[in-house]
């Protein structure tokens, strides 16, 4: 006797690969990305001396990651290598950030739709043009881009309060000095790290900064 066949509609399918990639991306560790003038600064909770979650992709563009390590360093290694083709067979300057994030939009569309099991990650790519403009853009986990102004957060309590810790939302917003910029992005995260618990080793913040002349990064380490 033939089993009968199990049908799942396509709503349900796409539904539930959804909430499998937020539940992921729900336990990775928070990034923030805040404007300031003529730069964006990049930050990120990190309970690893070794591992990066923000690095730099091209000439001013910067990359962030946040839900399993693996999947989103597997993006990065592929924008560096994209970025890296382009520049060489056309010139540096037609590299930016917009193709790079549609470049991710497609890489993560094409595995939510037709693969089994979606990335869990969320990614923030970040330039300051030529024109000293910045640009930020965050790709989520099925290939939506979505075009952010000023600030943009992603990662586990990006969207609400954890533990007494006010939600990222209520302290990310433009600001004009770099400085400023991060003594409240720093001290957002140094209390997130003693809410979040003890870890093994260390914590790190990782800082990394893109200007229109370069690139450069900061490093501020909180030990229990």
């Amino acid at each position: 006797m033939a089993m009968p066949g199990m049908y799942v509609s396509p709503e349900q399918l796409m539904q539930d690969r959804a909430d499998y990639a937020r539940k992921g991306i729900s336990r990775g560790r928070s990034l923030a990305a805040v404007e300031y003038q003529n730069g964006i600064a990049l930050v990120a909770e990190n309970a690893s001396s070794t591992l990066r979650k923000v690095s730099e992709i091209y000439d001013r563009i910067a990359f962030g990651g946040v839900g399993r390590y693996n999947e989103f360093d597997q993006l990065r290694i592929a924008g560096v290598r994209y970025a890296e083709l382009k520049g060489y067979q056309y010139s540096r300057e037609d590299v930016d950030a917009r193709s790079l994030a549609n470049q991710y939009a497609q890489m993560l569309g094409q595995i939510f739709t037709h693969e089994m099991k979606p990335m869990e990650v969320e990614i923030v790519v970040a330039e300051i043009d030529l024109q000293s403009q910045p640009e930020l853009y965050r790709i989520q986990y099925d290939g939506t881009v979505v075009d952010e102004r000023h600030w943009c957060c992603i990662g586990g309590d990006a969207a609400g309060d954890r533990g007494g810790v006010p939600c990222m939302r209520h302290l990310c917003y433009p600001v004009r000095h770099f400085c400023y910029c991060m003594r409240r992005l720093c001290d957002y995260m140094l209390r997130v790290l003693e809410v979040s618990g003890p870890v093994s080793g260390h914590k790190t913040i990782y800082v990394h900064t893109s200007t229109h002349t370069h690139t450069r990064a900061r490093a501020h380490t909180h030990t229990h």
